[in-house]
């Protein structure tokens, strides 16, 4: 079993023990892409989806900037290779790979008699036209790839300047999306980034004035007998009352998260709940890069942990529906290491480090959050009474998605302390060389030296050495120089009509991909 198989048992595990309502996962792995018996299915039928955050961009990869639009565009568009239930690298639109760890290159096979929905082939050279915008785009995964080889028509080589372990997982998410070549160029980028032409069970169709996006069944999709139902509607509405009243009215089949205080209620009315621990959890990033900050100096940045009561936090705003953590991983998961210390909550000695430091009268400062995130606003409020009892004033500054995703990964920066959510990326590796290796990544965030060569070495290297690098690195960053501080991992979940199946939602990683092709009503 290999090591990215491990992380998602030991997940699934996880979610059993760390919600405190009942719930049964429902994990969908089709490795042989074999239709299901059409004797229960419906197929006309419509999946109305309802999701909490609208998306900016569907159909062009090089420009999503977070995991939400996976969710929106997987109907329309397929990746290169995709992930099962146990973390095990599939097939997809390649059906084969090949790497070469002294070569440098890994060999991709692709499948043949697939076409986009604009009727054009998908074949090597589409390939290379998708991977070389997200190359140019300095997509994760991308940085060590030099150059795309079009072998022969379904055959391509991407040569690397060195090894590189993110390549091959980031072609199961975002970065491994394809979309016609064709359509983009005629029709130019801004076009492409609201209408997806893919190879996927579905065509987009188009979105409403009310913002709903409309997709329906491609009759020459590649997988023979799927998709099974006719019509993929996404609405996307974050009053939890008239969508939680809609849903039990029957006007969606599919609730997209929510509020966690109703999930006891849909368990014990029997509707499905789907739901897994994301392997990226909540935390904050200090702006210790900068000299004229508190938080230039170690002490003050620890005070801060010690002044956080992570239990309260953890029952009283998310309901025990999240998996305390004291690191960039969840215990259990393999890239866990038991021997960092954390913090503790402790007033006492919050109080001392920062009188030793020189703030005893404590200090103003920033706290910034995307405010889209799961319970964002109580999350906030909590933290700037905590923090008041320690001196430390905290100024609440909510922003977008999109904003807070420069500030972090596009060389934005912050001030004070950055508030950072889970990440729909499946690997912790894959996680920490995205948020903090290069000049643009975490730029109000010290990187010591030794941080940044740990980061190297952990993706250029074999895997068990990888695994002793990532160890390493949690305790860095939160034993040896606090530059980080992290409190719990979210429970990705979807509630479902039971008349669902086979959705895939809420059951894998990425946490935003599902199974389109395969869901069927149940009559």
């Amino acid at each position: 079993m290999t090591l990215r198989a491990i992380v998602f048992l030991t997940l699934s595990a996880l979610l059993l023990t760390s919600c405190s309502f009942d719930i049964t996962p429902q994990i969908t792995s089709d490795t042989t892409f074999e239709a299901t018996s059409d004797a229960a299915l419906v197929s006309d039928g419509t999946l109305m989806i309802c999701d909490v955050r609208n998306v900016a961009v569907l159909g062009y990869p090089p420009a999503m900037t977070s995991g939400s639009p996976l969710r929106h565009s997987t109907p329309a568009l397929e990746t290169l290779l995709r992930l099962d239930a146990n973390g095990n690298i599939l097939p997809c639109l390649a059906v084969a790979w090949q790497s070469n760890h002294e070569e440098k290159t890994i060999t991709l096979n692709l499948r043949e008699g697939v076409t986009f929905h604009d009727g054009t082939p998908f074949h090597a050279e589409a390939v290379k036209w998708n991977l070389e915008r997200q190359q140019a785009a300095n997509a994760t995964g991308f940085s060590h790839l030099a150059s795309i080889e079009v072998a022969e028509e379904y055959t391509v080589i991407l040569h690397l300047t060195q090894w590189d372990n993110t390549l091959l997982p980031s072609l199961c998410q975002a970065q491994g999306l394809m979309i016609s070549p064709d359509a983009c160029q005629k029709n130019g980028v801004e076009w492409a980034s609201t209408h997806p032409v893919g190879t996927g069970p579905f065509r987009f169709q188009n979105i409403a004035s009310d913002g709903t996006i409309s997709y329906l069944r491609y009759e020459n999709y590649w997988q023979s007998g799927k998709p099974y139902l006719d019509e993929i509607k996404i609405v996307c509405d974050d009053d939890t009352s008239s969508r939680e009243y809609r849903f039990r009215e029957g006007r969606y089949n599919v609730l997209i998260r929510g509020d966690t205080a109703s999930l006891s209620g849909f368990s014990a009315e029997g509707y499905q709940i789907n739901a897994i621990t994301s392997t990226g959890p909540w935390g904050m990033v200090f702006d210790s890069a900068k000299s004229t900050s508190p938080f230039a100096d170690q002490r003050v940045r620890q005070a801060v942990c010690y002044a956080i009561d992570t239990d309260y936090i953890i029952h009283n705003i998310y309901l025990d529906t999240v998996t305390k953590t004291n690191q960039y991983a969840t215990p259990g998961m393999y890239t866990y290491n038991s021997k960092v210390i954390g913090y503790e909550y402790n007033l006492s000695m919050a109080r001392t480090l920062l009188r030793e430091a020189g703030y005893s009268e404590g200090f103003v400062t920033t706290y910034t959050y995307d405010q889209s995130a799961d319970n964002a606003d109580a999350l906030a409020h909590a933290l700037q009474d905590m923090l008041a009892q320690v001196q430390i004033t905290l100024i609440l500054n909510p922003v977008s998605n999109s904003t807070s995703t420069y500030m972090q990964l596009d060389g934005g920066g912050w001030d004070g302390i950055m508030g950072t959510f889970g990440s729909a990326q499946y690997d912790t590796l894959t996680q920490f060389y995205n948020y903090m290796y290069g000049d643009k990544k975490y730029t109000s965030m010290y990187k010591p030296e030794e941080l940044s060569r740990k980061l190297l070495y952990a993706v250029t290297s074999e895997e068990e050495e990888s695994l002793q690098a990532i160890l390493d690195i949690q305790k860095l960053l939160i034993d040896d120089y606090c530059l980080c501080y992290y409190l719990f991992s979210n429970s990705d979940y979807t509630v479902l009509d039971s008349r669902i199946h086979d959705s895939g939602f809420s059951s894998t990683m990425p946490v935003t991909v599902w199974t389109p092709a395969d869901v069927w009503i149940e009559n």
